[in-house]
């Protein structure tokens, strides 16, 4: 099977495959873990990439929290708004979409990025890596996310579309996953924004 993450830089890819195993490490008892047996410091170098969001309707996707690499991006706090703000208006509506239907199955969804700031600008690509959460209920309502640059450089301004190349991974759950932690994760330092004032 081709890599997925081929057209990632070494260190971008380590970085999304260091997020997995985590989220695989703690699936161990159970295909989709709970939210609450996250822990933001596990997530090493992929906390200022990564994102968490919740299905509140049935097109609706919002986002409860964000790493500051995202912020950067954006350039303000993405917390209520849709996935999609990450995205060209067309893109975002497709990978809500997606999102939802890997929420729904459950599955881990990997989409390939491509990028463009404005006019003269070098394209720029990516990957969109989101695995599902359970709630306190044991319902698949929420997703843990990280938008990662192949080189994992922040870019203002950044919108991204879904890239014609490699294809989406789309890897239906159902069974339990050996611990399969990386042996020499990312060192951590970096932070994840969090408002404990909003509810």
């Amino acid at each position: 099977m081709p890599d997925p993450l081929a057209h990632l830089s070494p260190q971008a890819a380590r970085l999304l495959s260091v997020l997995e195993a985590d989220w695989r490490t703690i699936s161990r008892t159970s295909p989709v873990p709970r939210h609450a047996d996250i822990d933001p410091l596990a997530l090493h170098a992929a906390l200022p990439h990564a994102f968490v969001a919740q299905r509140t309707g049935l097109d609706a996707l919002r986002i409860r929290v964000a790493g500051q690499a995202l912020h950067d991006g954006l350039g303000f706090d993405p917390w209520g708004m849709s996935v999609g703000c990450f995205f060209t208006d067309d893109a975002g509506a497709r990978v809500v979409a997606l999102v939802q239907d890997c929420l729904a199955d459950p599955a881990i969804l990997g989409v390939p990025l491509i990028g463009t700031r404005r006019f003269g600008w070098h394209p720029v690509r990516g990957h969109l890596l989101a695995l599902p959460l359970a709630d306190a209920t044991g319902q698949v309502t929420k997703v843990m996310g990280a938008i990662v640059s192949h080189d994992t450089r922040t870019r203002s301004g950044l919108r991204w579309d879904m890239a014609a190349a490699p294809a989406i991974r789309r890897q239906v759950l159902g069974r339990q996953f050996a611990d399969s932690r990386a042996s020499d994760p990312v060192q951590p330092g970096l932070r994840l924004v969090v408002d404990n004032t909003r509810t």
